[in-house]
């Protein structure tokens, strides 16, 4: 479980319409149906590019070897959502760690690395444009080359 919080765009400005972020587990179903950003969990690395060349991204995505879903962000970009459960199982300052390390490899977003870092929720409007963040493709692969890079980082 995460935090959610709800902000809306009114006259051109951002206008937060929750005084603070919500733990998910407290807030009312009426909330969570609301919400329109999200906390990057534990477990999760979000590659957030927003960059011109997207085609050499999603190469570099694609030939990596890791599964992800990927998004049209809903803003400028696409965010690619990674799992790896065993993240949970690290301490905060490795695990920051080791998610800096992925998604530097991508030259992505590097604030996406904590769990301070709010995200659009999938299905949901983007807060600033009010478009989608859309669901794009699947992918699932197996780990060991992304395994492999990151043991080398780890020694």
């Amino acid at each position: 479980m995460g935090f959610l919080h709800y902000i809306k765009k009114e006259n051109g400005e951002n206008k937060e319409l929750w005084r603070t972020w919500k733990l998910e587990e407290n807030c009312t179903p009426e909330e969570i149906k609301q919400a329109n950003l999200r906390s990057v969990k534990e477990e999760e690395v979000i590659l957030d590019y927003d960059k011109e060349d997207q085609a050499k991204f999603l190469d570099d995505l694609r030939s990596s070897g890791i599964s992800y879903k990927l998004y049209n962000s809903g803003s400028k970009g696409l965010h690619a959502h990674v799992e790896f459960s065993e993240l949970k199982l690290l301490e905060e300052e490795v695990r920051e760690k080791l998610k800096e390390f992925i998604i530097k490899q991508f030259d992505c977003d590097i604030h996406k690395k904590d769990k301070k870092n709010l995200i659009a929720i999938e299905g949901k409007p983007h807060f600033k444009t009010g478009r989608i963040k859309e669901f794009i493709e699947t992918i699932l692969k197996e780990r060991k080359l992304i395994c492999k890079r990151l043991t080398n980082y780890v020694n």
